[in-house]
């Protein structure tokens, strides 16, 4: 591989990690809300067909790559 291509792939790799880290963080502080205020309304919770469903390929905004 030519030096910039592995520079550019490590580059673009090191972003997505950080976006991939920065939502999971995210998503615990969301998970964490929702015990809190599960704790506080008398443990409700929601009916499994208002739950949100998490898409399986993950493919969510990822951005298009142009060579």
């Amino acid at each position: 591989m030519d030096r910039e291509e592995f520079f550019r792939l490590k580059k673009v790799k090191g972003v997505k990690e950080k976006a991939q880290a920065a939502e999971e963080a995210e998503r615990r502080k969301k998970i964490q809300e929702e015990k809190e205020s599960n704790k506080q309304n008398g443990g409700e919770k929601k009916p499994e067909s208002q739950e949100e469903t998490k898409n399986v390929l993950g493919d969510e905004g990822d951005e298009d790559l142009i060579f």
